[in-house]
Order: structure tokens, then sequence, then C-alpha cells
């Protein structure tokens, strides 16, 4: 219910929105992403002109025309390309009056239809409070929405009450929010004859965490498990999810894709951030590449590959010059992307329905599993999930590789010829998508949306100039790593969560990053701080005194060292932040250490 509506006022936030006018809606639609090349609808009323409709540019627009009541006629005005033009007409109570679809016939020129237009619509006065489950309080400032063709939305006053006024007969899907809670849901309410009173309850999710920092002391080499868990303390249900922030990092991990630019006509790689993708850079100029066309990549190990379906090959491109080099080959025609599985540490590979291990010493591909219908460019999550591209019904699939399923996720709510690229960030789980809406995929700019897995949800990001493809995100950071990044809690219930952290990211050395929890209603996210200490196999960070334990006695030793040099000191296992110098800071990691042994 959620995706629908987010998709809905997605398409509908062009427009002013309207309960009771005298306005018709035109939704335009072009097929090839160019505008209407001069054709227009001209609308006329007493034989007089009162306005004309036309889709300038892009692939799609909604125009509100203001228009008097009375006997209106529509002629269609030729232009250079009419088939591929598509409209629908909607009078003010939401009845589709006049529809034509894109190639399948071009319109006649001339009139198209007559048609007597009313401006007066009868109406019901809907109106109830909004409460909090609870205590039964009232909530101001909710937001109570209608949503078909228009979005009608109304707030609540002081004392949770609301009143709107919608023309009878017409279903809408209901949403109602507020900064806090669960929102609410109704699906195809229709309009009565008579006034009516709908009251509504909103629950309130609370979670809790079991652990508000985590600091331990690991050998490089070795995985330490903290575990951290979730409880739903509230009276509603608990929609969690975490992601990981990384000190001068945060959100703004960095992209990197290879495109096809008309001037040169040659693969150039260049990177960018995934907040901006504007903020691009390009890494060469595109004559050196050995390359015609690439599909996804991945980063792996700290490479970043890519997969050539026009041959058996993988190539590794080069982070600093663009560079691509060919590595391995698979024996496989027709390969559409490589990614990495976090969950059983396999590489994958895949054609249109078969998926492939790869050995990433030989090269060598087995086939695995196969999907029931052909999908295009995909990518595997840190939870091990396999998301696809639909791009001939332009939508997102879930494949299931145990049950052999296929799950529709999210639509791409416009068409989208071309998808070149989809990647997984491993700091967030997030998955970015990169599309393009033109038949003529060289001409045209793509665009970058995020998919957000927890909540279905589609996100425009902005434009990517020039045809992204090879869409790959790396991930710089591989210390930390969670059981889980999301869950469903109904009251009372608890997940646990495995925090991991893996001491072979480096040999020695301390390592700091944020667990981000939020739920979909909290406005802000509860911060969980987590360090990891690397040390040798056989040291023990924070043993100053050598004893083979971490207490106070370990503070009092590097006390006495700063002012009296003292013996018996372990001046490896003092230096806990590995600085080579031993001050204050090591006596706050040797605090640490103690607090996280408790």
């Amino acid at each position: 219910m959620k995706k629908i509506i987010l998709l809905l006022v997605l398409a509908i936030s062009q427009f002013t929105l309207f309960a009771d006018s005298c306005n018709l809606i035109f939704q335009l639609e072009d097929l090839y992403g160019d505008g209407w090349n001069g054709a227009a609808i001209v609308i006329k009323q007493n034989d007089v002109e009162v306005a004309s409709v036309s889709l300038l540019s892009g692939s799609e627009d909604e125009v509100l025309v203001d228009l008097e009541a009375g006997e209106t006629m529509f002629y269609w005005v030729e232009g250079l390309y009419d088939f591929e033009c598509g409209f629908t007409i909607i009078n003010p109570a939401g009845e589709v009056i006049y529809e034509h679809e894109m190639d399948v016939q071009e319109p006649n020129p001339g009139l198209l239809f007559t048609y007597n237009h009313q401006c007066e619509q009868p109406s019901s006065i809907i109106s109830g409070t909004v409460t909090a489950a609870i205590d039964n309080s009232p909530l101001a400032d909710a937001t109570v929405s209608f949503m078909a063709f228009t979005e009608n939305v109304v707030v609540t006053d002081q004392n949770g009450f609301y009143s709107i006024e919608l023309v009878e007969g017409i279903s809408y899907d209901v949403v109602v929010e507020k900064a806090g809670f669960n929102p609410y849901f109704i699906d195809d309410f229709v309009v009565p004859v008579e006034d009516e009173t709908i009251d509504f309850q909103l629950t309130n999710p609370v979670f809790e965490i079991s652990v508000d920092n985590i600091s331990e002391v690991v050998e490089n080499n070795n995985v330490v498990t903290v575990d951290a868990t979730i409880t739903n303390t509230g009276n509603g249900p608990l929609y969690w999810e975490t992601c990981i922030s990384y000190p001068d990092k945060a959100y703004n991990s960095m992209a990197y894709t290879v495109n096809h630019l008309v001037q040169s006509n040659y693969p150039i790689a260049t990177k960018f951030p995934l907040n901006d993708p504007a903020q691009y850079v390009e890494l060469n100029d595109g004559s050196v590449s050995s390359f015609d066309m690439l599909s996804d990549g991945d980063f792996i190990d700290g490479h970043w590959y890519t997969t050539d379906p026009n041959t058996v090959y993988v190539h590794e491109i080069d982070m600093v010059t663009g560079t691509s080099t060919v590595v391995l080959s698979h024996g496989i025609l027709d390969i559409y992307g490589i990614s990495y599985n976090p969950v059983d540490g396999q590489v994958y590979i895949k054609g249109e329905n078969q998926f492939y291990t790869m050995d990433m010493q030989t090269g060598a591909a087995t086939p695995v599993f196969s999907m029931p219908s052909p999908t295009g460019a995909f990518t595997i999550t840190n939870d091990g999930r396999f998301i696809t591209i639909d791009i001939d019904n332009d939508r997102f699939v879930e494949f299931n590789p145990t049950t052999g399923e296929e799950t529709v996720i999210a639509e791409f709510g416009f068409d989208a010829i071309y998808s070149q690229g989809i990647a997984t960030d491993r700091e967030t789980n997030m998955v970015y998508w990169s599309a393009f809406t033109s038949e003529d995929w060289i001409n045209y700019d793509g665009f970058l949306y995020k998919l957000n897995l927890y909540t279905d949800e589609l996100e425009y990001i902005g434009e990517l100039d020039g045809n992204m493809v090879a869409l790959t995100i790396p991930s710089e950071f591989r210390w930390l790593d969670l059981s889980s990044y999301s869950g469903i809690l109904q009251p009372g219930e608890s997940q646990n969560v495995s925090v991991m952290l893996d001491g072979s990211w480096a040999e020695s050395g301390s390592f700091e990053a944020n667990l981000l929890f939020n739920n979909d209603s909290a406005e802000t996210p509860v911060i969980v701080p987590v360090e990891m200490i690397i040390g040798a196999a056989g040291s023990m960070a924070g043993d100053a005194n050598g004893d083979g334990e971490v207490n106070v006695a370990d503070i009092n030793s590097v006390i006495e060292y700063l002012f009296t040099s003292g013996r018996n000191f372990n001046f490896e296992n003092a230096d806990v932040n590995q600085d080579g110098v031993i001050n204050v800071l090591d006596i706050m990691g040797i605090v640490g250490i103690i607090y996280s042994q408790k």
C-alpha cells in the first residue's frame, strides 16, 4: 500500500492539487522522451480557442486547464511523429473522458470529440479526529491525505480535528501521518452521498537497544562478535533499520561508472558522490580504454570488476586512471553483471535467466540456479538479497534462490527504456540504480535513483551526465558488519543483531564508526558508537603491566610510567591507539576496554 501511494504522489507532484474545481487534467506522454514535436490539443468553446495543450519536451507531464462550464470541443493538431503521442483527459469528478494510447495509431487531425463540461460536482464533508492509541490524546498537526487523481490534504487542529470536502463517488487511498507514530492506511475509500465521520488512532512504536556503545580489542586475523538486542517497547508495530556511518564520510559514498559519450564514442570512467551525481569527475579521456560495452560491476577485495556482455571476459578498471584490463575469462556470452554476496562469500555472475558462481582465481563459472523469467542487471545486498531489473515491465524483482520465487518489490513509475546500472552501497545497504527514458540513449542523460529496500520506496537523486553504465559503489570499510540491517517487531518482541568486528582489516590500529538505528516514525536515529582496536596476536591492548588482565592496575601503570618511567611496563600493550606515544588518550582507551568487559 505504501509503495502505491508514494508512486502516486510522485506522479502528481507537478501540478496544483484541488478538491472541487472546474479544471480538466491532461496526462501527456511521449514514447521517445523528446516531446510531441509540434503536435497539440486545441480546446474551443463557442467556436473560440480557449486553451492549447502540448508536451514541449520529455516523456511525460500533467497539465491543469481551467474551463468554463458548457459544450467544449477538442481538436488534434498534428506534429512530426504523432504515433509517439499519448494522452488521457480527466474531469473534476475523476472520470476519464478521453484516452489515446501511444504507439497504437496516430490521432486523426481535426475534431477529436465534444464534451459537455460541468463544473459543479456533488460533494460530502468527511471529518473526524486523530488520536494516540496509547492514551486517546488528540494529535495536532497530523496530516490526513485523500489521494486519487489529485491529492487532498488537511492538517488536524489542536484538538486533533480535521474536516474536508470531497466529490461524491470518487475512490481515494487515505493516509494519516504524524511524526513519531506509525502511519494509518485505508485503501479504496469511496466518498458517500452523505457527510461521514471517520476517526483515526495512531500507534506509537518505541525501540530500545541493549548496548549504548561497543569497544573491542581484536587480534589481527580474528573476528569478534558483539550481540545487540533490539526490543519494541511501544504499542504498535516497529519497523527498524540501521546503517553504518564512518568519521568524515557520513552518507557521502562515492560511485564509479563507465559511460559512453557521443563526442568520443569511447567509454569514459567517472566517479561522483552518491548524493550529488552532478559533481562527477572524469577519470580518463576514453581513448585508452580497451572495451566497447560493460555491464554492472562490483567492488571485490578492493578491486573494481565488471563484465562485457559481448565477450567472455571480466575486466578490472583502475579507479584512478579509468583504464581497463582483462583479468579473467568465464567462458559465457551475454553476462549482465557481477556481484559479491557477503552472506556466503561467493561471487556471482548472471545471464538473462541463469546465475553462476565464479572463481576469482581461475574465472571458472558454475551454474547454480535459474530464474523463471529473464531479467537484466542485478546486485546482491549485504543480507544476501538478489535484486534484479525487469526492464520490459519497468520494475524491480527480488529472486529467492532457495524457493525459486520472484517477488515484485517496486515499480519504476515510468517507462525506463534502458537501465544500465544497479549497485548496493555496502555502508547503508541501499540500492542505487541508473536509468534512461529515451531510445536515443547516447544523446540523452540518465537519472540516478535510490531504492530503499526497507520501505520499497524509489527516491530520485539527480541527473547523470551522459550514458552511465557499469554502476559500482566501492566499500572502503570492511572491518564492521551486521547480521541484519532491518526488521519488523510487534509490541514486546525482540531481535538479536550480531555486530561483527573483523581484525583482518589491518595489522594494528584503532577504527571507529557509528551504528545509526532508526524506524519509520522516528525523527532522529539512535547512535551506537563502535570502536575496534587491532593488536598483534599474543599481545593484549591495555595490559600495560603485562599481567594478562586489563584493569585499574594498568591505568596506574601508565600513570607511573608517565611520571616516573616505572618498571614492568609493556609499551606495546599500553599504546592502545597505536600512535607510538603513551599519553592520556591511551588511559582513556584502557578505561574503554575495562568498561566493555563488564
